[in-house]
């Protein structure tokens, strides 16, 4: 698990495994015992995460100089 970012008493976390099922039992416990939920989830596949920890400045930088209209 990793720490992504903190602001406005909000907190952002990557979690990883090859395990689907630690993922089911970290979201039964989220849903089961936190006494706050979640804004948001999302699930990544680990070929898209590599993919986005190698290439996401790059996507980054291209988006925010030439614009999404510019890119496939």
């Amino acid at each position: 698990m990793g720490y992504v970012s903190q602001g406005n008493n909000e907190s952002s976390f990557y979690i990883g495994t090859n395990n689907p099922a630690e993922l089911t039992l970290l979201r039964r416990d989220i849903l089961s015992s936190f006494q706050s939920l979640p804004i948001a989830a999302e699930y990544m596949h680990r070929d898209a995460f590599d993919v986005a920890a190698t290439y996401g400045k790059d996507s980054y930088l291209a988006i925010r100089h030439f614009g999404t209209e510019r890119l496939p």
